[in-house]
């Protein structure tokens, strides 16, 4: 101020300089308290009234925008430009329009204003924006300002903005009725559409402003239906936002209820997907709505109320007859899409309608189970199953829902822990049937156990599962389409258990699970070993037996695991058992035991480390022993240890009867000779043996010479009687063996079986008749050799020759 006052006081000072980048004029002008200051300016005959500051401001456009009209005045008289542009394109008129409070509005504006278009201001210059002063009046909310720019003959109420936006267009979308009205009276165009393809009824009805989609919708000509960019009309918008009586006036003006986006969704479905259940209702209530009209991915309202969760929107289009199993592009149904959110209550809702298909497939092939149990949710996995869905369907994977889950559960245990077991539990009881077989011919318990699923195991051992039923076998599983062999036959699998499953996995807490009630895991490991392979056998045996497994189960035919490992070439099988602590002498439905069996099939290592540790020899036909050996070996000899329990063996090609050198408290039990000898009958009642027996012609004949005195041939006779009821003896053990046989297996016809008993009860008789007739025999041989009835060394009974006591 000090310096303009200096200025005024010399002459020869110039005016026009800049006072932190303003003129001292400009200066003037922004102080609507000082006028005199600016006419004391005016007056200096060297100032340039259009100076303009850093802005591009002049002194003109400062007192149009601060109402200073006599200021205004003065400076249009001194030749200031009244359409001078500043650096933003406005022009004073355009300061004029946005001056004042829209509520209110000074005489000194429209004074100020119609100066300037006294002077020749152009009401329709546009700024860089394109914005009129018109549109700034619009913007500012000016009504009267507005008013008084719509009254001027040459005014353009559509000159549109750099955005396309009209000053209609900013009036809608900023609530401004009383302008709207103003600009629908001076014919403004109620359809032009902004840069983004929005009509003023557009903007009006995203905003909400109910008055001004009223005041548009009563206008004539208005597009009620008009798409923007996305194909959307204000309807659609309506509809999302949730503008209960917008749509309503939108409805009444005849709006197209059913009219698609670009993405091929409806009003209805835009209120759907917002979860609007007053708007839903209200369109249903439409008369021509389509419930079911699909977008361009195929999904109807249905669908998205249900993936969303909108409980009473389901509800509502449920109600209004929406077709519950509408599939999308991928065939997915509403059943899936609430699954797949893990919404019960909307699957209740769907299943409560009576039309549900619960066992729909999807493009994938999978249903809604499927779905649920590849999520984790066994609690709508329950629900669905106790509804009656199929558990067991597969994809085109040949997944079943179950596969799924456990799939899903052993991933989760990397980084969380299992939820509540009782779904499990529940879920499992819900189970019609719990060996059920999925495509590839296998149970869940088994697929429980090769996943380590504890509490799925657990679960099913509970609902009474099966762990000794296999998996399937090569062809089943070829056929399948699991192996891409042009033979099947040549692809060799373990049938395996869960047990093995889990044993193989070494999940210890499974396989402590399935031990105590598994009965065929270490058999199958023994009689399978070639498609297992010896030393993973061997593993797997050592392991069941290390955890505890029951090693003398027997199977259908009455062999323990030991039976099936005497038969073995590698030995350490039986070792295993043995060591093990595995019973020795359990005979199976034969009679057998499994020493016999080592002994019939040349297991000689098998043979003494069963008698090492105690096997019982007694059951053992001679004739077995002898074939022990190769063709060197002449003699078996065993020899009795300490304990009185185990046994030692050797095969020996010479026997010499003082050849044998005991070890401490060790006796030779008997020995065996390859050579015939007289008079012993090879049975496996057998138990002791002579070394060498003597002719029996020498005996007669010894007989003969001391005239029937000799007691060597009665004692003889009696012998060979005794051998001869143990005889009967063994023949009637092994009639009742066989006649068990032919009852229990299961692999003979029940029509062969009669005529089986029929042929063994004939062999049982003819056998008996001749042991009969030698017996006869012996008695009369006896009488001629003059023996007494009372003797005391023996007595005649009517089953052969009996010893007394003290023989």
């Amino acid at each position: 101020m000090d310096r303009i006052e200096k200025l005024l006081e010399d002459d020869t000072l110039t005016p026009n300089f800049f006072i932190n980048g303003l003129s001292p004029l400009v200066v003037a002008a922004r102080m609507p308290t000082e006028p005199q200051l600016l006419e004391a300016l005016l007056q200096h005959g060297q100032i340039d009234v259009n100076m303009t500051d850093c802005e591009g401001r002049s002194a003109l456009s400062y007192a149009a925008e601060f109402q200073q009209l006599q200021s205004l005045k003065s400076l249009l008289c001194k030749g200031a430009k009244h359409d001078l542009q500043d650096s933003g394109g406005r022009t004073p008129l355009s300061w004029a329009a946005t001056a004042g409070e829209p509520d209110h509005f000074l005489p000194a504006i429209k004074e100020v204003i119609e100066q300037l278009l006294a002077a020749g201001a152009d009401v329709n210059a546009e700024d860089w924006k394109k914005r009129t002063p018109l549109a700034w009046a619009t913007i500012k909310g000016n009504k009267a300002t507005a008013e008084l720019f719509l009254s001027v003959d040459n005014v353009n109420a559509d000159i549109p903005d750099t955005d396309g936006r009209t000053p209609l267009s900013h009036a809608a979308e900023l609530g401004l009725a009383e302008i709207v009205q103003l600009l629908l009276d001076s014919n403004a165009d109620i359809n032009l559409e902004d840069k983004c393809g929005r009509t003023p009824l557009l903007w009006a009805t995203q905003k909400g402003h109910e008055t001004i989609v009223s005041e548009l919708l009563a206008s004539v000509g208005v597009d009620v239906d008009h798409l923007d960019p996305d194909g959307r009309s204000p309807l659609s918008h309506a509809a999302e936002l949730g503008r209960g009586e917008i749509i309503q006036l939108l409805l009444t003006s005849r709006a197209d209820i059913n009219l698609e986006d670009k993405l091929g969704r409806t009003p209805l479905l835009w209120a759907t997907r917002t979860g609007h259940e007053t708007i839903v209702y209200e369109l249903l209530a439409s008369p021509g709505v389509d419930v079911d009209l699909p977008d361009r991915d195929g999904r109807a309202a249905l669908s998205f109320a249900a993936e969303l969760g909108y409980a009473s929107v389901v509800q509502t289009l449920v109600s209004a007859h929406a077709y519950v199993n509408s599939e999308d592009n991928t065939g997915r149904t509403p059943l899936v899409w609430a699954t797949v959110t893990r919404r019960a209550d909307i699957v209740q809702s769907l299943l409560a309608s009576g039309f549900v298909d619960l066992d729909h497939r999807d493009s994938d092939g999978r249903t809604a189970i499927f779905h649920a149990a590849s999520l984790g949710y066994d609690d709508i996995m329950e629900l669905l199953m106790q509804n009656g869905a199929n558990a067991f369907c597969t994809d085109k994977e040949g997944h079943t829902p179950f596969w799924a889950l456990l799939s899903t559960r052993s991933r989760r245990q990397e980084y969380e822990p299992i939820q509540n077991p009782f779904h499990i539990i529940n879920l499992i009881m819900s189970l019609p049937d719990p060996d059920v077989k999925d495509q590839d011919g296998r149970t869940l318990l088994s697929w429980a156990a090769e996943f380590g699923d504890e509490a799925l195991v657990q679960a099913l051992i509970l609902r009474d599962g099966n762990p000794n039923i296999r998996d399937p076998g090569q062809w089943a599983a070829a056929q399948n389409g699991n192996f891409n062999r042009t033979d099947a036959a040549d692809v060799v699998i373990f049938r395996k258990t869960p047990l093995i499953w889990a044993l193989e996995n070494e999940e210890e807490s499974i396989v402590q699970l399935l031990k105590d009630i598994d009965r065929d895991s270490l058999h199958l490991l023994l009689s399978e070993t070639s498609t297992i392979g010896e030393q993973k056998a061997l593993d797997l045996v050592r392991a069941l037996i290390d955890q505890g497994y029951n090693i003398n189960q027997t199977d259908a035919e009455g062999k323990t695991p030991l039976h099936l490992a005497c038969t073995m070439a590698d030995d350490q099988f039986a070792s295993a058992l043995i060591l093990g602590r595995a019973h020795l002498n359990i005979q199976d439905n034969s009679r057998k035991t499994p020493l016999q069996y080592a002994l019939t099939e040349k297991r000689v290592d098998t043979v003494r480390e069963l008698l090492k540790h105690g096997a019982d020899i007694k059951p053992i036909p001679s004739v077995i022993w002898l074939a022990l050996g190769n063709k060197a070996s002449e003699y078996v000899q065993l020899s009795q240890m300490p304990s009185r329990q185990k046994h030692t063996m050797e095969l020996l090609t010479v026997m010499e009867k003082h050849s044998w050198i005991p070890s401490a408290g060790e006796r030779r039990l008997w020995t065996l000779n390859s050579a015939k000898y007289d008079g012993c009958v090879a049975s496996h009642m057998a138990v002791s043996f002579p070394f060498k027996n003597q002719h029996g012609s020498a005996k007669r004949s010894e007989q003969l010479t001391l005239r029937g005195r000799s007691r060597q041939l009665i004692d003889e006779l009696a012998r060979i009687a005794l051998r001869r009821t143990e005889l009967r003896r063994g023949l009637q053990q092994h009639v009742v063996g066989l006649r068990r046989a032919i009852e229990t297996d299961t692999t003979i016809k029940v029509e062969e079986k009669p005529c089986l008993a029929e042929m063994i009860q004939d062999i049982d008789i003819s056998t008996m008749a001749v042991l009969d007739d030698v017996e006869k025999s012996v008695r009369e041989l006896l009488q001629i050799v003059g023996i007494q009835a009372n003797s005391p060394h023996f007595a005649l009974t009517s089953s052969g020759i009996r010893l007394g006591v003290n023989q």
